[in-house]
């Protein structure tokens, strides 16, 4: 049996060999990265533009009070998001459903808000709600307390929803013309005992 010579490799044929490898490892060195850095790009362009089930983008911040007032009266607004930011100039439409008395448990809810546990009643209504998104507005602030409660001071007894709204009108048509700023001084429960909480 003849044996078999090997002839040595050339520089030139080594160099050409080790680029072909090192060219190899680098292809699958960018795949690689491009698993890892591109799909949750990709993932997160994705979520970005789902729409939630009122038909509005994730971000409901921008939410149009028409809209806003369909998802609490359907009782389908999802309480983990941010409640809606209105102007000023918002308030005349928000105060027409101030005195809505339509029972709801899906509403804008601050994160920590006791009413979240279940030893209390999570249910609110449509009226309270849209007058407590007003009192945020009033007061440029994410959440005006910790829930749409209101309660006498002293006793922490509920306030009917009537009595409410009617402060808030009242207020509302004593105060129009004035600016955002002066309105965050001016409290609709101002000279009563009724509060936020």
């Amino acid at each position: 049996m003849a044996a078999t010579v090997v002839k040595p490799l050339s520089f030139e044929r080594y160099k050409e060999i080790r680029s072909q490898i090192v060219d190899m490892q680098f292809t699958r060195s960018i795949k690689v990265v491009n698993r890892i850095f591109l799909f949750p790009v990709v993932v997160f362009m994705a979520v970005s533009c789902l729409k939630d089930d009122g038909g509005s983008t994730m971000n409901s911040r921008d939410m149009p009070v028409r809209q806003f007032v369909a998802l609490l009266k359907s009782d389908q607004y999802n309480p983990n998001k941010l409640p809606p930011i209105y102007e000023i100039s918002d308030i005349p439409e928000l105060l027409k459903h101030g005195r809505d008395e339509q029972v709801i448990t899906h509403y804008p809810l601050w994160e920590y808000s006791f009413l979240s546990t279940p030893r209390y009643t999570n249910e609110v209504s449509v009226g309270l709600t849209i007058l407590w998104i007003v009192e945020s507005t009033r007061l440029d602030a994410d959440y005006p307390s910790e829930s749409p409660a209101i309660a006498y001071r002293e006793s922490l007894r509920k306030v009917p929803l009537k009595e409410v709204a009617s402060l808030y009108e009242d207020w509302w048509q004593k105060n129009k013309n004035k600016t955002a700023a002066e309105l965050r001084e001016l409290s609709p429960f101002e000279g009563t005992n009724i509060t936020w909480y």
